[in-house]
């Protein structure tokens, strides 16, 4: 076979073929899409093309040498689709999805920190061989391209490799897939391309990988057959667009509501417009008109390629919308010249804007080493213009970055005006400095839990939520709730057997305990008990649906809404006399050996709450080595610890057991091929005193008038910089695990259906199996804790997929080969309830006939309930790590200010640490070009963003062409809107 050749690189830029129609158009014209409007061909730009100059459609024929070298492309794609020979070619794009009305400039300096959602919440569906895509970039261009496998590393253009319409196999992020067609190619048909494409030359392959040499053309008689079917489904998906535009055009009218936000998905509306059962090219056909218009319908973040959901903005905001979209455009004319005047709206909020930015700024320079002061400014109410514009900004924040509209490159023009952001980049972080800078967000915000996705009651983006909530509050008394116990008579009695609550001392709920029972030198019973809320609660009860729908308690410091209400899991929590629910496991408590098993409701008397520091204290486990990082004024007092408890000299034996057992069962999974992964981590503290972090929840006064700040509040976090796999937390984590490992082979054992937590390892990636079986596999200690992870933290994220689903599957990590299913957390977490109740109906009566989950709805529900799961945990960890973030980048600050003025000052941290490389780009911002890349520290326990100020980027650019490594780096300070700490590159580790 003879190897591909290069092909000199062209400029990258290709005609820009609109798309079927423009609803941007529409908006600025506020009319509807008349029957006979004119649709934008996508095909032909031979003439000439339509270009978006201030967000306005305007007619560029086609002349001069941007035509001349499109031209030379459309050759050279000509010439390699008749060449047998697989080629590296230039990156050919498809048609651009939207006129997004941006300047180049603007274009440039737009970078949405969302994508970093999007990657960490859409990787969980994996990609399947011969999948259709839809490939859309965050710059607008769409093509169509069959899942190949997943890359051997990512980088800035991607982390998959696809065969796209053009015949080009090419990088691109799967995370961005917003459509897919699950087998539109079967496996056998692939066989021959996949047999070819195997064969390739595997360096020229890493050149893929890395985006250096451009793309691969594969030869016409491999890829053909694929690429005509794609072309096929193409054309009658636009022939379908085609046909409808008009019904498409009416949609917004038919369905949007004055008020509120409206979900749909594509399916419901295919269903409108071309009746029941509707094809995937119709369902393709809708998606592409739903997509195209951004303004009106905005579709899931990170997780739409599953969801297919959209929410259908509310004409009250459309009209806020289009009203401030025609103030800014009108200041961009009067900017130029083309009309005297700017608007008196949007002229009189710039002004009163750039005050309360001096304001702040002054206010924050005045309070440096003070406590925390909050300024009210009823004198600057805000008027109802100022609403709309700061309404716009926000609207901007919440935007998706795959689908572009006119607020992408309007809202600059706002904070260019104010003046105040001199040679800055105008990109989603400096609108979020600006509208904490004006007050009417907190300077500590935390924006994930004002997306839509978060469904946070308090924060008003969700009716739905806060109905739920309402009806939560109204609930006073758990026996106003008139619950029966439909376990009762089934219980069984644990008497005087003490049950260990191990726990924060500030946990509000208490849904497990321990206990052991010894009964030979070498065998145990380990109880773990349960809170049992489903015995009480029917799977149809109002509040089971509530608590279906939040999926998890959202903690998301300090806020919080619990998945089930107060009123239950005080009184259905593990205390004295609580019902349980008790996984028993017989073991070897020298040896790990699970000998064997029950499960079965009962009752917990003796219940004896203890702290995870009072069990270090207690049993002697190896504490953790913390580096404790305090910024803000006056500094957090350290929580107290409450008193121990007066434990007799058998329970004293019993938890230096329990311990010994915790370590072998341990030894056992490691033994099964168990790698420890928690790695480093971080938890913060604030101060109990909800007034002192306050948030801008749906009732804040900033609603009303600026609120401005002196300062941060005063915030702890401590980071065990050493992973510590056999610390009083993770000691009792083991019997959690035990605990639901033997829920899985209960349920096995008696064929009930479970929402099974399989971990498998990538099977499209034959190199990470390899490195997982032949590197890490024989790296690791008696714990499970390999050197190589901590070295190197990017294979955290590249060894596979965890999900719920029905079937049963190994969970590979955790050494668990006969499966894994969570249900030792019925409080915060509706899959362990699920558990629960299908279990209670088989004890009830001895069969899986009455199950109130069987296998055909879990199939249907566990995926949409992953999601959710994901989401909150997305939200959760971007709260930590805010706090996190604020604690490190203010104490950075007040050593500076110390230093400055003479003082002694001392960094908490280390000056410079090692950063693994997970990610490179490259960013212009304002008049330099800075060179980027993103990572994660272990030593901080934190991702981070690498900057390269000033200089060539020769750090990063060796760093980058020594492949995915490690450089060492210094914190420089923590960006809020990002979430992310900024470090500057020093040099390359060695």
């Amino acid at each position: 076979m003879t190897l591909p050749r290069r092909i000199p690189l062209l400029p990258r830029r290709l005609p820009s073929k609109r798309p079927f129609v423009c609803f941007q158009c529409r908006l600025l014209s506020n009319t509807s899409l008349r029957p006979n409007a004119e649709v934008h061909d996508p095909e032909d730009t031979s003439k000439g093309e339509y270009v978006f100059v201030g967000g306005r459609r305007v007619w560029k024929p086609a002349d001069g040498i941007r035509a001349r070298m499109e031209q030379k492309e459309r050759e050279i794609r000509e010439k390699l689709a008749n060449d047998l020979r697989p080629q590296l070619a230039p990156q050919l794009h498809g048609s651009q999805a939207i006129g997004s009305g941006l300047g180049v400039a603007d274009i440039d300096a737009m970078e949405d920190w969302e994508e970093e959602m999007i990657s960490s919440l859409s990787g969980f569906q994996r990609m399947k061989l011969g999948e259709l895509a839809e490939l859309r970039s965050s710059s607008g261009l769409v093509q169509l391209g069959i899942f190949i496998q997943n890359a051997a590393s990512e980088d800035q253009l991607g982390n998959a490799e696809f065969l796209t319409i053009h015949g080009i196999v090419r990088m691109h992020f799967s995370s961005r897939v917003m459509f897919s067609v699950p087998d539109f190619i079967p496996a056998d048909e692939l066989a021959k391309f996949k047999k070819t494409y195997d064969m390739m030359d595997e360096r020229l392959r890493a050149q893929l990988a890395s985006g250096t040499q451009g793309d691969w053309v594969m030869p016409p008689d491999i890829s053909g057959p694929l690429v005509t079917r794609m072309r096929e489904f193409q054309k009658e998906a636009k022939s379908l667009y085609f046909a409808n535009a008009t019904r498409f055009g009416q949609l917004y009218d038919r369905l949007a509501n004055q008020e509120n936000t409206v979900e749909i998905t594509t399916a419901e509306v295919a269903e409108i417009i071309f009746g029941k059962n509707p094809t995937v090219e119709q369902k393709y056909a809708t998606h592409a008109a739903l997509t195209e218009d951004g303004l009106r319908f905005t579709g899931d973040k990170g997780y739409h390629r599953y969801t297919s959901k959209w929410r259908i903005r509310s004409k009250k905001d459309l009209a806020m919308i289009s009203t401030v979209t025609g103030w800014l455009r009108s200041s961009q004319d009067a900017a130029v010249g083309k009309t005297p005047n700017v608007p008196p709206q949007l002229d009189d909020f710039i002004k009163k804007a750039s005050q309360l930015i001096d304001m702040s700024r002054q206010k924050i320079a005045e309070g440096h080493g003070k406590a925390m002061e909050e300024t009210e400014l009823p004198d600057f109410a805000w008027t109802k213009f100022d609403r709309m514009v700061i309404d716009y900004m926000k609207t901007r924040l919440k935007g998706y970055g795959m689908q572009r509209t006119p607020l992408d490159g309007l809202t600059p023009h706002i904070l260019r005006k104010t003046g105040r952001y001199p040679d800055q980049a105008f990109d989603g972080s400096q609108i979020f400095n600006f509208l904490t800078e004006i007050g009417a967000y907190k300077p500590w915000e935390n924006t994930a839990l004002h997306a839509a996705f978060a469904r946070a009651p308090a924060f008003g983006m969700s009716v739905a939520a806060k109905n739920e909530q309402n009806a939560y509050d109204k609930l006073t008394t758990f026996e106003k709730l008139k619950l029966t116990d439909s376990m009762k008579g089934l219980r069984k009695d644990w008497g005087d057997l003490t049950v260990y609550a191990v726990d924060d001392a500030d946990a509000m709920e208490i849904d497990d305990g321990i206990s052991i029972e010894k009964i030979s030198d070498t065998e145990s019973w380990v109880h773990v008990h349960v809170a049992n809320p489903t015995s009480h609660l029917k799977p149809d009860h109002w509040i089971s649906t509530i608590a279906k729908n939040r999926a998890t308690t959202l903690y998301a410091k300090p806020y919080i809404a619990p998945m089930l209400p107060t009123v239950i899991t005080g009184p259905l929590g593990i205390t004295k006399d609580s019902p349980v629910f008790t996984i028993s496991t017989k073991i070897n408590h020298d040896t790990g050996e699970v000998l064997d098993f029950t499960v079965q409701n009962g009752i917990a008397r003796r219940v004896v709450r203890i702290t995870y520091k009072q069990f270090e204290e207690l049993v002697g486990t190896v504490p953790n080595d913390f580096i404790t990082i305090s910024s803000g004024y006056p500094p957090l007092k350290p929580r107290e610890e409450p008193p121990l408890p007066d434990l007799s000299e058998k329970e004293m034996a019993d938890l230096k057991h329990l311990h010994h057992a915790a370590l072998n069962l341990m030894r056992s999974r490691v033994l099964n091929g168990m790698i420890f992964f928690t790695g480093t981590n971080h938890a913060s503290s604030i101060s109990h005193d909800p007034n002192s972090f306050p948030l801008t929840t749906a009732n804040s006064t900033a609603h009303r008038y600026p609120v401005l700040y002196s300062a941060f509040p005063s915030i702890t976090t401590k980071i065990n910089t050493v992973p510590n796999p056999i610390d009083s937390n993770s000691v009792v984590a083991e019997f959690m695990i035990l605990a639901n490992s033997t829920v899985a082979k209960f349920s096995a054992k008696h064929s009930i259906p479970m929402p099974f937590r399989v971990a498998e390892l990538d099977p499209t990636r034959p190199d990470i199996h390899d490195t997982y079986h032949n590197q890490l596999l024989p790296s690791r200690d008696e714990f499970g804790l390999s050197p190589l992870l901590l070295s190197d933290t990017t294979k955290f994220f590249t060894l596979g997929v965890m999900k719920l689903q029905a079937e049963k599957g190994p969970q590979v990590f955790m050494g668990l080969s006969e499966g894994y299913v969570r249900a030792t957390s019925p409080l915060r977490r509706f899959a362990d309830c699920i558990a629960h109740w299908n279990i209670e109906a088989f004890l009830r009566t001895g069969s899986i006939d009455n199950v109130p989950f069987p296998l055909s709805t879990l199939e249907i529900a566990l995926p949409q309930l992953d999601m959710r799961e994901r989401m909150n945990s997305f939200a959760s960890g971007q709260s930590e790590d805010l706090l996190h973030g604020i604690a490190i980048g203010q104490a950075l600050k007040e050593y500076h200010i110390k230093k400055d003025r003479g003082e002694e000052a001392v960094l908490p941290w280390q000056e410079v640490m090692q950063v693994s490389v997970t990610k490179w780009g490259m960013k212009s911002g304002g008049s330099s070009t800075v060179s980027q890349a993103k990572g994660y520290t272990s030593y901080l326990a934190g991702s981070v963003k690498l900057n390269e100020m000033g200089k060539s980027g020769e750090v990063i650019k060796r760093a980058r062409e020594a492949g995915k490594g490690r450089v060492w780096a210094r914190v420089k300070g923590f960006n809020v809107a990002e979430r992310m700490l900024e470090m500057e590159v020093l040099d390359v580790v060695q």
